[in-house]
């Protein structure tokens, strides 16, 4: 399914606040080759959400004229949760919006087998139940584990490691 232009331009500017920490909108602007107009009125709809926020004005130009807001991200909208599979274990990092880590866990866990999609969905169910109770809105997971991955048919294929021999 292709992107709209208005979706990608979003996640560009996303990405320009992230990388920056502090930017203005006729920076970004100018970094990413979009329309002044465009810009305003994306970061306009990210403000009203409330995942971008204004932090500072800076100074004028040389020649006058409006003083820069300067944009970033607001850390507490929301986390991104990363966790690894290992045949004995797992390892799981939640970060907010600045990279800061909120969460942390590392359990033993007999993971390879039979009923091993259970125990996956058992975990990402505890992990997404302590970041609730913690009031940390989740936004995304991303689940790394070792074999070949169908991204199409969102299955994995084989891994030896965790032994699936099959689909």
């Amino acid at each position: 399914m292709l992107k709209s232009s208005r979706q990608i331009n979003i996640a560009r500017i996303l990405r320009e606040i992230w990388t920056s920490k502090a930017i203005s909108r006729i920076q970004i602007a100018k970094n990413l080759g979009l329309d002044k107009s465009t810009v305003s009125t994306i970061v306009s709809d990210l403000l009203n959400i409330r995942i971008v926020k204004e932090i500072a004005q800076g100074s004028a130009g040389p020649q006058g004229g409006r003083k820069p807001v300067f944009l970033s991200l607001h850390r507490s909208f929301g986390c991104v949760l990363g966790i690894e599979f290992r045949p004995e274990s797992y390892n799981a990092v939640a970060v907010d919006l600045e990279g800061s880590i909120l969460y942390s866990k590392f359990e033993l866990i007999q993971l390879a087998g039979p009923g091993m999609s259970r125990i996956i969905l058992e975990v990402l169910e505890r992990i997404q139940g302590e970041l609730a109770r913690n009031k940390v809105p989740l936004l995304g997971i991303g689940v790394g584990l070792s074999g070949v991955v169908n991204p199409r048919k969102n299955e994995i294929r084989y891994s030896i490691a965790l032994r699936i021999e099959s689909p």
